[in-house]
């Protein structure tokens, strides 16, 4: 029998888009984790980031107003300067008068008074030097982070700017940045006015008679230089500090190693738009490095999917097993309702044929009766098989009705005996029953009727099926 192959073929186009589908959902839904991995990671290290911005602004900013507070000194009481401390962060204090005039202070040492004049030899500090109504009474003005740096930035991070990155995280960095420039100049302003009425006991009220503008930290070249306008009456002056960049970088970074190991600091020039991990006391950019790797707690997809792939691999199994069981049955069926018209056919082409020739009168008198009884014993079979296609039709329903008794062996065999002893009769047979006696006693329970249909359904095969040479001997069937 030709095996159906049309629902194998849907089964296993099914399960391909199924798998189809599981698999661009596990992809897209993977593509997705890796994005939240990635963006909780970012995330993380840019708190981070902030942190340390905080920390580094922090950490300098009492350097700056001990600086601050010297140049008050030096304009209130210049004699008091060359007492003042000197941080290892400072190379030097210096003042410079409008004719150009260079004078070193706290330091005697001849090699920086030199190398300073180096530094500052063509650049025109007065016009880098803002200007005393400059800032509004901020102490500190760093360059890279004025007004009009933090507008441009804003300027650049709308639809269609320069800017590389989102809007919301360019006002996200703007918002911060003012934040800390307004907590540093709160801090610098109460700090530089308790040192310098405190540790170098200055006079409050000396301040009335000078005027003095913010201190700009300024690069020239690879130094950097803290300068302030500063005048006393009528004179102008500049008053500044060369500071130790490399050690003061150093000083910096060191509380912030722990959690950015390849953390670096800078230097900003003027004119970039880009305010991320900017500092507000100092023209430098915090470089943070690449994000670590951080241990982050483990989401619910990955099982999901596991969950779901299970399910699939699962149901199609499942779905598998069905079909399978569904076709197996199909054939069975197919093969019974074959079997069941060959075995009709017979039965029935000796009814017509035996009917015809008594209609026709074709039959002898004294051979009427063996045809009759042809006819009955047909009857009797075709009997049969209806009576096991509807007891195969019960049992595939689920329905055949059992009605079990509590018999012994001897007595379920003699309640048969006698259907199986005609029909081996008819077919040219002696069925020889062996029991024995231990046998017999035996008491079970089972369904009378379906056990002498089974055992007739054996006998019946054995006699339709014997060798017909060898009825002539007289066979015998045992059971």
């Amino acid at each position: 029998m030709k095996r159906p192959r049309g629902p194998w073929l849907v089964f296993g186009a099914a399960l391909l888009v199924l798998v189809a589908v599981m698999t661009g959902v596990t992809a897209r839904l993977s593509g997705l984790e890796q994005q939240r991995v990635t963006a909780e990671r970012l995330g993380a290290h840019e708190e981070q980031v902030r942190l340390a911005l905080w920390r580094l602004d922090s950490e300098v900013s009492p350097l700056l107003s001990q600086e601050i507070a010297a140049v008050a000194a030096l304009a209130q009481a210049p004699a008091v300067a060359l007492t003042l401390p000197r941080p290892p962060e400072v190379r030097a204090r210096f003042v410079l008068e409008p004719d150009g005039a260079l004078q070193l202070l706290s330091s005697g040492d001849d090699a920086t008074a030199e190398a300073l004049d180096r530094v500052l030899h063509g650049v025109d500090l007065w016009a880098a030097a803002p200007a005393l109504a400059e800032g509004q009474g901020k102490l500190l003005d760093n360059p890279a982070a004025s007004s009009d740096v933090l507008q441009a930035a804003l300027d650049a991070g709308k639809p269609g700017g320069d800017f590389y990155g989102s809007e919301q995280q360019t006002y996200r960095n703007v918002n911060e940045l003012s934040n800390r420039m307004k907590a540093v100049d709160d801090n610098l302003g109460n700090y530089s006015s308790s040192l310098a009425t405190g540790s170098y006991g200055l006079d409050r009220g000396a301040a009335a008679t000078t005027a003095s503008g913010p201190a700009r930290p300024l690069w020239i070249g690879d130094e950097l230089i803290l300068v302030r306008r500063v005048t006393t009456g009528s004179r102008p002056q500049l008053h500044g500090s060369w500071l130790d960049w490399p050690r003061l970088r150093e000083r910096m970074l060191e509380p912030v190693r722990d959690a950015l190991p390849s953390a670096r600091l800078l230097p900003t020039r003027p004119g970039h738009p880009d305010v991320q991990h900017l500092l507000a006391t100092l023209p430098v950019r915090l470089e943070p490095g690449p994000a670590p790797a951080l241990e982050l707690a483990p989401g619910l997809l990955t099982p999901s999917l596991a969950l779901a792939w299970l399910g699939l691999v699962v149901a199609a199994l499942a779905v598998f097993a069905v079909l399978r069981s569904a076709l197996a049955l199909s054939e069975r069926r197919a093969s019974f309702v074959s079997a069941v018209t060959h075995e009709m056919r017979t039965p029935l082409t000796k009814f017509r044929m035996y009917a015809e020739m008594l209609e026709e009168g074709m039959v002898d008198e004294h051979k009427r009766s063996r045809y009759l009884a042809t006819l009955r014993r047909e009857a009797d079979r075709l009997g049969d098989l209806v009576e096991n296609v509807l007891a195969y039709a019960r049992i595939e329903s689920d329905r055949a009705p059992l009605t079990p008794e509590t018999l012994t062996v001897g007595a379920l065999v003699e309640r048969v005996r006698e259907r199986l002893e005609e029909r081996s009769r008819s077919a040219g047979l002696e069925l020889d029953v062996e029991l024995e006696p231990e046998l017999s006693r035996v008491a079970v329970r089972v369904d009378p009727a379906a056990l002498e249909q089974i055992l007739f359904n054996l006998v019946d095969n054995a006699a339709k099926y014997a060798p017909s040479g060898a009825r002539s001997e007289r066979p015998r069937l045992e059971l």
